[in-house]
């Protein structure tokens, strides 16, 4: 794998890249010609196609990971790639880790000082604001997106959400019975239970959930949708049927004093 970062002018590459962009053009001379951006984590080339109709030149889109052929060049001062073949590979011959930017810091010892800042903001509001959005859900921005992945039972998606899990059992346990018990719901698989503060640097606790996998909570929620207003009306109206039915009866018993009436 050659980064973007480590090419250098007057060198022909034969390498894998992210197509972040596509755009066709024209010259001056009329003559079209695509234009591409490719990507890998260490950042962005530009690359042109100026010729799209030849042998060597497959059909892609953006986004696509795509195999190209060309020479390094310069222009204006910025590496660009002159692509003389290009196809569109398939799954397996890449690891979208080598394509996705990363921080060198350490995320972990970013996020704790970050959780930090927010501990020591005063003001109750602006606390509880940066709380709802960097801490209590953190857990969702993070499993959702790969419970969602796990639909698409794909050789892409296990390596995508392996890349974040590190865990082959993980990894069999959520392409399997979690996807399997989540498959018909589009969204909201999980929810945070608040638990609290911890004593000692009164750091928020909770826990996270997956909503499928409570049946009492499924139970409730079944039991307490049978209680609506409508329901209790007809409740009512029924208990007070019976009470009602011996007036109904009142004109019956006056029927024969109206018939001796007419015989007299």
């Amino acid at each position: 794998m050659r980064f973007i970062d480590g090419l250098c002018e007057g060198e022909t590459i034969r390498n894998v890249y992210l197509c972040k962009g596509k755009r066709s053009a024209e010259t001056r001379n009329g003559k079209p010609y695509d234009n591409l951006i490719l990507q890998d984590k260490t950042g962005t080339l530009d690359a042109k196609i100026w010729d799209p109709g030849s042998v060597g030149i497959d059909d892609f889109d953006s986004l696509d990971y795509i195999a190209v052929m060309g020479d390094i060049t310069s222009f204006q001062g910025n590496l660009q790639l002159s692509i003389k073949r290009v196809r569109k590979v398939q799954e397996g011959e890449y690891d979208p880790k080598d394509y996705l930017p990363v921080s060198e810091k350490n995320i972990d010892e970013m996020y704790e000082e970050l959780c930090g800042i927010i501990r020591s903001v005063n003001n109750p509001y602006y606390k509880k604001l940066l709380s709802s959005f960097f801490l209590e859900d953190k857990g969702k921005k993070y499993v959702e997106p790969l419970i969602t992945r796990s639909k698409d039972d794909s050789t892409n998606s296990r390596r995508v959400v392996f890349s974040y899990l590190q865990n082959k059992e993980a990894l069999k346990e959520l392409f399997g019975v979690v996807a399997e018990k989540v498959g018909d719901r589009p969204g909201g698989y999980t929810r945070i239970i608040k638990l609290g503060t911890r004593q000692g640097d009164a750091a928020s606790v909770a826990f996270i959930e997956l909503v499928d996998f409570d049946e009492n909570m499924a139970k409730t929620v079944k039991s307490e949708a049978k209680k609506t207003r409508r329901s209790r009306k007809s409740t009512a109206a029924k208990t007070e049927a019976p009470a009602e039915a011996p007036v109904a009866e009142a004109p019956v018993a006056e029927a024969p004093a109206a018939e001796e009436a007419k015989a007299e």
